[in-house]
């Protein structure tokens, strides 16, 4: 669980400190209605309104299992399994809200003639197969990033001990010195 914590503190900080100032000064651009309609035929036609729920749930049942093995109890594991379903349940009741705030943010990134032609490309043979087989993709290229985190964190902490004094957990992450 520390790992896990150190893990997504490192990438909330690089996320932070990578991401241009533009990013937190500029107001984004009001799309139009003709942008905001393409946006959502695209998630019609990528399968993301169908595709919600089980994304959600799917993402929050390694939560609930790492949790429940935390416990120490049945009774603590169940405790741990109600609160993730009610997680889950609240999340999947904001899916309108979250589909409107899709279809806004896809309409702010692309101009309408952009949406035209990713929309025409998800009406395609090859664009349904995309759309149908990237839920997968992202499941097993997720899998793939979490087996190799523990190995990518210790060389990052690895690099940044080497270069400057860093803080002991993070030594200890970083293995002994060579």
């Amino acid at each position: 669980m520390a790992m896990r914590l150190a893990v997504i503190a490192t990438g909330l900080v690089l996320a932070a400190a990578l991401a241009p100032a533009s990013v937190y000064a500029a107001e984004p651009p009001k799309p139009s209605a003709r942008q905001i309609e393409l946006a959502r035929d695209i998630l019609r036609a990528t399968g993301a309104e169908e595709t919600y729920d089980a994304s959600l749930r799917n993402m929050f049942r390694p939560m609930f299992r790492e949790t429940a093995g935390m416990t120490g109890s049945p009774a603590a594991a169940a405790r741990a399994q109600a609160f993730t379903d009610g997680i889950t349940e609240a999340v999947v009741r904001m899916k309108p809200r979250i589909l409107d705030l899709s279809a806004t943010v896809y309409a702010q990134t692309f101009s309408e003639q952009e949406l035209a032609e990713m929309l025409a490309f998800y009406k395609t043979p090859l664009g349904q197969a995309m759309a149908r087989k990237t839920p997968e993709l992202a499941k097993n290229i997720g899998e793939a990033v979490a087996r190799e985190m523990p190995r990518l964190m210790q060389e990052m902490a690895a690099e940044l001990c080497a270069t400057s004094d860093c803080p002991s957990g993070m030594r200890a992450m970083a293995g002994p010195k060579p």
